[in-house]
């Protein structure tokens, strides 16, 4: 048996209490009760304390964070966080942005990308790629990271491959925790997760196929899995044994493998999804171990 931290299964005890799957005809309606409201500009929470210093600006329309971790950052660290397409930027995202600003002596960007219903992948990969561009043109010299976690690891992977496809720069290294490669979540193997994970199920691909707009659910710009793996630079991912995405994981690490890719998985035992992030004696190693991959 798979030995972990205290913290770790209070961790989950709380996810399980915290976060009641949805089905898919309540994912179905909680979208529908979306699209009748306006969403209000996001606010830091006054109860979150940081210790980078924090600006905001809107690019394409949106706002965008940039956490100094060092008065002479020495890379950019572009991070977009998960949330199934739908939920907004959390505490513990914020928190994982603070460390590696702090412990990669970097310029964290954080993106806050229109969300399901109001948005889908083309305004995100705008928005992103814009961020990325103009980080590119104005420090030359630094290098930049894309990062990710869940639904925001799939989206960086994604960038990644577009990318490749059109002969732009690559990201000199990107790291990806938990990242939600297929939409689909139709992998057989997931059923054995299904009552492992104790944080995300099967019918998120409701949410999936919204985001994909016009495209299916299996067009590498939604579900990276099914693009082309070759020549994406440097990659890291982590992913937890107990999560229903490790399957696909699996399979990604199997095609980037066949295709030679320079590629790093940091498997967590025992543990569920996007556990980097959260405030236990595990996360906190992996997250040293994501800023020593970001330093080089």
């Amino acid at each position: 048996m798979t030995r972990v931290s205290f913290m770790a299964r209070i961790a989950e005890i709380y996810l399980r209490i915290a976060y009641r799957n949805l089905t898919a005809d309540e994912i179905r309606r909680r979208i529908a009760e979306l699209e009748k409201e306006t969403p209000a500009p996001y606010a830091l929470p006054r109860s979150l304390k940081l210790s980078s210093d924090v600006s905001e600006e809107s690019v394409c329309g949106c706002q965008v964070f940039r956490l100094n971790g060092t008065a002479d950052p020495a890379r950019t660290v572009i991070y977009l966080h998960g949330g199934s397409y739908v939920n907004q930027i959390s505490p513990f995202h914020w928190r994982a942005a603070d460390r590696l600003a702090k412990s990669c002596g970097a310029d964290v960007i954080v993106p806050l990308y229109t969300l399901v219903p109001y948005g889908t992948w083309r305004e995100a990969f705008e928005l992103v790629g814009n961020i990325y561009d103009r980080c590119r043109a104005e420090t030359p010299d630094r290098p930049v990271i894309l990062a990710g976690d869940s639904a925001g690891g799939g989206l960086a992977l994604a960038l990644c491959e577009e990318f490749a496809g059109k002969g732009a720069p690559l990201p000199d290294r990107t790291v990806l925790f938990s990242p939600w490669v297929d939409v689909c979540l139709d992998n057989p193997d997931i059923d054995d997760y299904v009552n492992k994970d104790p944080f995300i199920s099967p019918t998120l691909r409701e949410y999936g196929m919204r985001w994909a707009g016009d495209l299916g659910i299996r067009d590498r710009r939604i579900s990276p899995l099914f693009g082309d793996l070759s020549g994406l630079g440097p990659l890291t991912v982590f992913v937890g044994t107990k999560e229903i995405t490790y399957p696909d994981i699996m399979l990604l690490a199997e095609k980037l493998r066949d295709a030679g890719a320079d590629f790093e998985l940091i498997t967590g035992p025992g543990m569920c999804h996007v556990w980097p992030l959260f405030p236990i004696p595990e996360g906190r190693v992996a997250l040293r171990r994501a800023a020593e991959i970001i330093n080089g």
